[in-house]
């Protein structure tokens, strides 16, 4: 699952051309999944769903349905063309 997510990390490298811009984006993104987890809401922000499956947040955890792959396809698929994209038109 996470594997889908970590062309998000290679795009912010690229914005931020170093490694300070990444570290911030995966501490937000932690951060926002456990406030989307204990919110209810976890199983539509794509960060927090390996959480969910692993039941770290509660024993209801594992059910997720397809619309949490969806979403998780879709981010996966943004990432990958936004860092497309970013090599393509960085200087």
């Amino acid at each position: 699952m996470l594997t889908l997510l970590i062309p998000w990390a290679s795009f912010f490298v690229g914005v931020g051309r170093g490694h300070r811009l990444p570290t911030a984006w995966a501490i937000a993104t932690m951060a926002a999944a456990q406030i989307s987890a204990v919110l209810g809401r976890g199983e539509w922000f794509p960060w927090a769903l390996p959480a969910l499956v692993a039941e770290i947040v509660g024993p209801k955890g594992g059910s997720i349905g397809a619309h949490s792959l969806i979403v998780l396809v879709l981010a996966g698929a943004a990432g990958i063309a936004a860092t497309i994209v970013w090599w393509r038109s960085a200087d």
